[in-house]
């Protein structure tokens, strides 16, 4: 896992953004579910429990599409960017970024639900 206040060049660990460099970065090893991963990605930036966020589920995320989407034969170029809980998670070669918009003029709605995915 990586943390904004580590040391790291950016390009070198986070995705294309233009919003810098992300507040939390981690590997996808396939050892726990996607779902996980992304919850306790935010949960870390947001500084909460996991617990405390809605599901993906209830935030508006269908899950099995999205590990689908992210474990079919084309997800080696895939990048899919959520907003999600107040932060732009993106997820793409087989990591999680997080980034915190906030003071950045935010990243869309003030909850869940946007999501696009592009194939570099």
């Amino acid at each position: 896992m990586y943390r904004k206040d580590a040391d790291a060049a950016e390009g070198s660990r986070g995705p294309k953004s233009k919003m810098g460099m992300p507040e939390y970065v981690d590997a996808l090893d396939g050892g726990g579910s996607l779902a996980a991963s992304i919850v306790e990605a935010v949960a870390a930036v947001r500084d909460v429990d996991p617990m405390e966020l809605p599901s993906l589920y209830e935030a508006g995320v269908d899950v099995e599409a999205l590990s689908a989407l992210l474990e079919g034969p084309r997800a080696s170029g895939l990048r899919v960017e959520l907003d999600l809980y107040d932060c732009l998670v993106v997820v793409e070669a087989g990591r999680i970024c997080v980034y915190d918009p906030v003071g950045m003029g935010g990243v869309g709605s003030a909850s869940a639900g946007a999501a696009a995915a592009t194939d570099d």
